[in-house]
């Protein structure tokens, strides 16, 4: 049942992938394809970018065009799939403040790779994987509540400390981690009946064989 738990998880990770390559590629409009920011900004350090997007923002008075791009962005969050993992207020706030910042000289995407690690919902992350191991268990008892509370807290965790860079090899890293930190066993009980049944039959012909009791 591993590799059940492997295809499955890696269907929802690449939809999930996917869903946001939509997402900041064409559901929101507003600076889907970023026009050049100026080398000034481009040449600022970290620290530097940080304090110039903090003098823009200290006294800007935000306009009915700015809170209606962010309601704008918020129901295509809720809608396509990004509140899976995110907190679309969150990503809301943080999208609004890049675009009164940069324009449209910052791709959605961009602003996305930028803001998006203060976004995460570990409550929500849990919770997703909770449900999906849980459907499992209508197939295997051994994905039971207790695992899957483990499962499911160790995966959220592990999501937030990787930014949300959850990518196909470190998800499939990650989730066999989280199976050997939460005990699960690898083998089936009906399973593991049956390999002990055959194991004694083949010990006990090999006995008769050599006419050992």
């Amino acid at each position: 049942m591993i590799e059940i738990d492997f295809q499955y998880n890696r269907f929802t990770t690449v939809f999930r992938l996917l869903l946001l390559i939509f997402i900041f590629s064409v559901s929101f409009g507003h600076g889907t394809y970023a026009d050049p920011m100026p080398d000034f900004i481009k040449n600022m350090t970290e620290e530097e970018r940080a304090e110039y997007e903090y003098n823009v923002l200290k006294n800007y008075q935000y306009t009915e065009e700015d809170y209606q791009m962010m309601v704008d962005f918020y129901k295509g969050c809720q809608r396509d799939g990004t509140s899976l993992n995110y907190n679309c207020e969150c990503l809301a706030n943080e999208y609004i403040k890049k675009k009164v910042v940069y324009y449209d000289t910052i791709s959605n995407y961009q602003i996305f790779q930028e803001t998006g690690d203060k976004c995460i919902d570990v409550v929500r992350v849990a919770g997703n994987t909770y449900s999906d191991c849980m459907r499992l268990g209508e197939f295997d008892e051994r994905w039971n509540q207790e695992f899957c509370e483990c499962y499911a807290n160790y995966f959220a965790k592990s999501y937030k400390e990787y930014n949300g860079n959850m990518s196909l090899y470190r998800g499939k890293k990650t989730r066999r981690e989280g199976m050997k930190e939460c005990n699960y066993n690898p083998y089936r009980a009906d399973v593991e009946q049956e390999r002990r049944r055959v194991e004694s039959e083949i010990a006990k012909r090999a006995r008769e064989k050599l006419g050992v009791q």
